[in-house]
This record gives C-alpha cells, structure tokens and sequence, in this order.
C-alpha cells in the first residue's frame, strides 16, 4: 500500500496535457491595389488678355523654366493698335471664314431665295457691329510685357509676333512643376482597402525602370462608370502625392 501511494505522483503527470506557449509576434501584412491613372498639374496659371494683343518679343519656349515676375513676352503696342484700328478683331481671327462672305453673296442669294441687296445689307450690319466692337477694344488697356505669375515651367504659348492673340484663350500658360499628382481610376471593390496616407509606387511607360514613391493625398467621396474597350467598370478616383517628382 506503502509502494503504490509512491507512485500516483508520477502517474498523474504522464496523463496530464502537455501546453506549449508560443509568444506572440508582430508581422507586417500587405495588400497591393493595382490601377491605372494620370499625372496631373495641381497648380496651373492661364494668362487671359481682355484685348487681342501682337507680340514683339517672345522670351521663352514650352518646357522653359520661369520664376514670377520674369518677362516672358514684350508686346508690341504700337503694331497692335494699328491692327485694332484697321478693324481685325478678335471676332474675325476666331471666324477667319467670315472674311470670304462677301465674294459668296450671289451664290448665297441663289440659295436662299432672298436678293443680293438683302444678304448685303445684313453683311453691312454685321460689319458695323464689329466695327463698333473693335472702337471699343482700342479704349482697353494694352500691356507693355507679361510676366510669369509664379515659379513653374512654361506649357503652353498662344502668342505670336505676327498674328493677334484670341481672347478666348490663354496666352502663356505656366504649371507649377513641384507640385504634381497623379490621379487613378480604382475598382470600386478595392476601394475599401485604402486609407488616406497608404503608400503608393508608381510606374510607367514613359519611365523606364524609374519608379516614384507616393501617397494616397484624396479618395474622391462618389464613384463614376469607366469604359475601356467593351469593358464597363465602376470605379473612384484617388490622388496621389508624389515624393520628389523631380527626381
């Protein structure tokens, strides 16, 4: 009685389960979104002229780098105002064909079933409103020169030495070169996933094997269709800040 009452002890921790304790560690996990987009300009000045303008001087090229306040045209005042006072408006340079009226009367009256005197006159009246236009844009103001609106790169030039300008468009335009995004199309599903401030990389062909770190800046709030071939998906824009973009 003695001997077995010796060995319950060891009987009791061969039947009892072994627990084996694992400390928990921290592990990264990553999920990649994949989608296709655009870089955009987030900052973009448009020199507008309210007076059609002929340049003397045009100081920089598209792709040139500016600083505001830099003189990117001087204008020919002078030459201008010759060009305003002899009746070439705006309205002519944005509708050359209108200029070729006259010769057509005949032909239009034919058309029409109304008398050459009739077409003639309507063609006096517009000439007069446009004459009255041009009287008008000569009491405007005609810029010496025009300068850059601030730090940027030069993408487009609307201004000639020979030609009036067109009111309807910008002159120059200057785009703020650091501060680009880009702006891409993700599948309404994969949209969940994303936070603003995740990371991106983005790639592209026109890149070669250069890739730029980003971050997710915006998540736009509504979806919208895309259609690409036959294909038809919903999808939510998001933009992308880009880390050093010019390097």
């Amino acid at each position: 009685f003695v001997l077995s009452i010796a060995f319950i002890p060891s009987m009791i921790l061969s039947t009892a389960t072994r627990v084996e304790v694992t400390p928990a560690r921290k592990q990264n996990y990553q999920d990649t979104v994949y989608c296709n987009g655009e870089i955009i300009e987030k900052r973009v000045k448009e020199i507008y002229l309210d007076t059609p303008v002929i340049a003397e001087q045009i100081s920089v090229e598209v792709g040139d780098r500016v600083w505001k306040g830099q003189r990117l045209a001087s204008i020919d005042t002078k030459l201008t105002q010759t060009a305003l006072a002899n009746g070439v408006n705006a309205t002519e340079l944005d509708y050359p064909e209108t200029a070729e009226l006259p010769a057509d009367v005949a032909a239009l009256a034919a058309q029409v079933g109304l008398s050459g005197t009739d077409i003639q006159s309507a063609l006096n009246q517009y000439q007069e409103a446009t004459t009255a236009e041009t009287q008008s844009s000569k009491s405007t103001f005609i810029p010496n020169e025009i300068t850059a609106p601030m730090n940027g790169i030069v993408t487009a030039i609307n201004l000639q030495t020979d030609v009036l300008t067109r009111t309807s468009k910008p002159v120059l335009v200057v785009s703020d070169d650091s501060a680009y995004a880009a702006r891409v199309s993700v599948n309404e599903a994969d949209v969940a996933k994303l936070r603003v401030g995740n990371t991106a990389v983005i790639t592209g062909t026109g890149f070669g094997d250069h890739k730029y770190s980003a971050v997710v800046s915006k998540i736009y709030p509504t979806a919208r269709k895309s259609i690409s071939g036959t294909t038809q998906q919903v999808v939510v824009d998001v933009e992308l800040q880009i880390q050093k973009a010019d390097e």
